[in-house]
Order: structure tokens, then C-alpha cells, then sequence
């Protein structure tokens, strides 16, 4: 339910105003209850007619907004739209809900109403925006006259604006429009109130205009004396992500835990979780890539696809690592996807059956192999070309 609508459905009930007599009292008000304290209304409050409702006064006019980038406006789920178009976008003006079937005229006729909206559309970068063909737009505005270059001498006049704002719409700015759908005709009815004004972007407003401002912040002493260099201080390169603010680097505090750390050609190792650092004396192998440290075991580190080995972070010497390797055997007709044994010989049993089938699906294929059911169990064999290496353990996979 809509943010109105709960509003709408409160039922609050109406506290007229007091009436001040001719020489300005006040007459006696009604008496209200609030808080479970009686309290009589206050001095000097004038009647001009109004109705205040009981713990609620409009003050001026909430709308639920909505945020999107598709253009669709529904009436009935959101007071005002804001849309953000890049290049291009296209507005889509969807009917209201339907009218409930309880809620009827005293003459039994169902009543129609009517829906306002405002939308606003941001054009993040030159964009051109289109609209239903069938709105009923009012005056934009005017324009003055292009100059008659055959007759420069003529008056130029106020030329009245119809339709949507003219194609393309700068980048930067916003329109806004207010918009009415009349459900006794159908017809969606518009209006620009504003048009090409520089304006935020959505994706990425800025603060709340209606915040506090932010107070100023002290001024740094050495700002007082601008032709002073500062060159003891060493430029600070760290910036934060997020803000652009520089970073002052600090170091972590004492922790239990071993970290190493592997440079070009040394290996660095902290044993309290990164506070101090101590640099190996010994150079580590040239070309060094990667790095592995296991609890209480050592480091191992790749360099030129060879591996080196230590107890702490010195001393490496290199291991013999195998290295799996993997290729795919080319074996013919290895699914039957032929639906035969093209590629395969039999040695032993009854020829089986190469069946097709869809349900259940197989996987690979549309074909399996199932054992003839008048003979013995089979056997088939097909001969594939292996990949010659001097030393290798095979291992068969299929």
C-alpha cells in the first residue's frame, strides 16, 4: 500500500478550529486528551474555517518516489518518478489499477478517477527521449524567432512551444513534467515545469541539501606561512579508495603468527604477524615466481619451473616435483555414436547391442552398449597411440 493510501486509511477525524469572539477572546475550545493530560487549546489561535486533523497535519505535499532507469510510470504505485537516460531512453505510460467493485456511485455506476505524477528525467549524457504518441501536451513555452536571413530587418516574435522538449537533451540536465491520467477518457495529459535545468545525477547525488553544513576545519599552522617549504616531510603517495584523502601508513600491532613475504631475489620473514621484518641473507634463485609456506615444515619456492626447498628461509635446494600432465586419446567411435562398432573388435561373448535411445538420455551420446540377453558377457578391445615420454607413470582415466 501506497504511502497515501495508508495516510488515507487512518480515518482520522476532524477537530474544528476555535472561533475568537468580536473583541478577540477566544470562546471555549474543545477540551483534547493527549498524553492522558487534559489541555485546552492555546491562546491566539485564529478559525478561518480549516480542519485539523487529530495528530496529523499536511504541512505541504509528500510523494513516494521511485528510482529507475526504464521509463515505466504506473499510476497508482508511486507519486513521482525520477529517471536516469544515457544516449537514449523511452517513457512507457501504464494504466491504474482497476476501480474495486465495492466502491460505486449511489446510482450503481463505478466512479473514475483521476492521477497525478511527477516525473523527472536526468540525461546523463546527450540523450534523446521519446514519448507516446498519444499524450496530450499543453504549452512548453515560448521561444523568440530565428532571424529571416531574407529580410533582416524584421521583428523577431515569441514562438510558442508544443509537445515534448525537443531532441537530443543536453548532458548534465533534467526536465520535469507533470503528468495526468484520466480514467473517463484514457488519455494521459502533460506538462513541462522545467526543462534543460543543470541538475544532480541520481546514480550519484550529493549530500542532502536540507543537512546541517559541515563545520570548518581548523587551519593548519603551516598554512599561515605559504613560502615555507616543507622538504624534511616526505610526500605521502597513499590515498584512500574511497575519499582521495592521503593515508598515514601505521604498522600493525604485535600479534603471534609467522608471514613470509618473497621479493625479486630475497625472501623477507616476520614472526609477529607482520610487525618487524628480517631480510634472508642468502639470495633466492633467480626468477622466482611463486611462494609456499607450510606450518612448521618450511617454504618452497618455483622459480623456471624447478622448485626449491628450505627448513626456514634460507638454504634452498631444489626438488624434483611431478608435474601430471593430461591429453585426450583419440578413440574412434568411443560414445557408438555411430550406432555400430565402427573401431572396436570383439574378443570375446556374443555381440552385444548398440541401442538408441532418447529417454533416459545418455551421457556423451544418443547410443550405450547393453549385453545381448541370449549370450554370455562380452568383451571389446580398440589399440590408441599414447604420448611418448622417457619417464612417466600413466594413469588412465575414461
Amino acid at each position: 500500500m501506497s504511502f497515501e493510501r495508508k495516510i488515507t486509511a487512518q480515518g482520522l477525524q476532524p477537530i474544528k478550529g476555535h472561533k475568537p469572539g468580536a473583541t478577540g477572546e477566544q470562546a471555549p475550545g474543545i477540551v483534547q486528551v493527549l498524553g492522558g493530560k487534559p489541555q485546552t487549546a492555546d491562546r491566539g489561535h485564529e478559525h478561518h474555517g480549516q480542519t485539523i486533523h487529530s495528530l496529523f497535519e499536511l504541512r505541504n505535499k509528500p510523494q513516494t518516489c521511485i528510482y529507475a532507469t526504464d521509463g515505466a510510470v504506473s499510476p497508482g504505485e508511486f507519486g513521482a518518478y525520477v529517471f536516469r537516460f544515457d544516449g537514449a531512453g523511452s517513457v512507457t505510460l501504464n494504466k491504474s489499477p482497476s476501480v474495486p467493485t465495492d466502491q460505486h456511485t449511489p446510482t450503481g455506476k463505478f466512479r473514475t478517477r483521476d492521477w497525478e505524477v511527477s516525473v523527472m528525467i536526468f540525461h546523463a549524457t546527450e540523450t534523446t527521449v521519446s514519448w507516446p504518441a498519444d499524450v496530450k501536451w499543453g504549452r512548453l513555452g515560448y521561444k523568440l524567432s530565428d532571424l529571416d536571413p531574407e529580410n533582416p530587418g524584421a521583428p523577431r516574435y515569441m514562438e510558442e512551444l508544443q509537445g515534448p522538449p525537443e531532441n537530443p537533451r543536453a548532458a548534465g540536465t533534467a526536465d520535469v513534467f507533470v503528468l495526468r491520467y484520466v480514467e473517463r477518457t484514457g488519455e494521459w495529459w502533460a506538462t513541462i515545469t522545467h526543462a534543460g535545468v543543470a541538475a544532480s545525477d541520481p546514480m550519484t547525488p550529493p549530500g542532502d541539501a536540507t543537512d546541517p553544513p559541515a563545520p570548518e576545519e581548523p587551519t593548519d599552522p603551516d598554512e599561515l606561512n605559504p613560502g615555507e617549504d616543507d622538504t624534511d616531510e616526505p610526500e605521502n603517495v597513499y590515498t584512500d579508495p574511497e575519499t582521495g584523502e592521503p593515508l598515514v601508513p601505521e604498522a600493525p600491532d604485535f600479534a603471534p603468527g609467522n608471514l613470509i613475504a618473497l621479493h625479486d631475489a630475497a625472501v623477507s620473514y616476520s614472526n609477529n604477524c607482520g610487525r618487524t621484518w628480517l631480510i634472508s641473507d642468502e639470495q633466492v634463485p633467480i626468477g622466482s615466481t611463486d611462494i609456499s609456506a607450510m606450518a612448521g615444515e618450511g617454504v618452497m619456492i618455483l622459480a623456471n619451473d624447478t622448485a626449491f626447498f628450505s627448513q626456514g628461509v634460507s638454504g634452498f635446494r631444489s626438488v624434483t616435483v611431478e608435474r601430471p600432465r593430461e591429453t585426450v586419446l583419440p578413440i574412434e567411435n568411443g560414445g557408438f555414436e555411430t550406432g555400430d562398432f565402427s573401431g572396436w573388435t570383439l574378443k570375446s561373448g556374443l555381440v552385444p547391442l548398440v541401442l538408441d535411445t532418447v529417454q533416459p538420455p545418455q551421457r556423451g551420446g544418443m547410443h550405450y552398449l547393453a549385453s545381448n540377453p541370449s549370450g554370455p558377457q562380452f568383451e571389446l578391445s580398440q589399440f590408441v597411440d599414447f604420448v611418448s615420454w622417457s619417464e612417466a607413470t600413466i594413469t588412465l582415466t575414461a
